[in-house]
C-alpha cells in the first residue's frame, strides 16, 4: 500500500511541477507565468508534506504536518496571484498585501510557541 501511495503522489508531483515550468519556459514575460509556477510548486510541496505526515517519528510527524499547512497557505496565496494576474487586475498594492500575508502566516505557523504550550 505505501508502494501505490508513493508513486501516486510522486507521480502527481512530477506532473504537477511539470505543468508549471512548461507555462514558465513557454512565455516568461507574461504576468502570470511566474505565480502560477510558484503555484504548482507550492500545491506540490503540500502533497510531499501531506504524505511525509503519516510516516516517522512523531516529532517527524509535528514538523511535516506544519510544513503541510505552511506548503497548503501558500498554494492558496500563490494561486490568488495567478488569478489577480490573470485577470490584470494587478497592482502593487495587491500583490504587497499578498507577500504580506504570506510571510505573516509562515511566521505564525512556524513560532508557535503559544499554541503549542497549550497543547503540552
Amino acid at each position: 500500500m505505501f508502494a501505490l501511495e508513493v508513486g501516486m503522489v510522486v507521480a502527481t508531483v512530477i506532473a504537477n511541477v511539470l505543468l508549471g515550468l512548461l507555462i514558465l519556459l513557454r512565455d516568461t514575460k507574461k504576468p502570470y507565468s511566474i505565480p502560477f509556477f510558484i503555484f504548482t510548486f507550492w500545491t506540490s510541496l503540500w502533497s510531499i508534506m501531506n504524505l511525509l505526515t503519516d510516516y516517522g517519528s512523531p516529532h517527524l510527524r509535528y514538523m511535516f504536518d506544519k510544513g503541510a499547512f505552511v506548503g497548503a497557505f501558500l498554494a492558496i496565496c500563490s494561486f490568488t496571484w495567478f488569478v489577480v494576474a490573470f485577470t490584470r487586475f494587478y497592482t502593487r498594492a495587491l500583490t504587497a498585501l499578498l507577500i504580506g500575508l504570506s510571510a505573516a502566516m509562515t511566521i505564525i505557523v512556524i513560532d508557535d510557541r503559544e499554541i503549542v504550550e497549550g497543547v503540552k
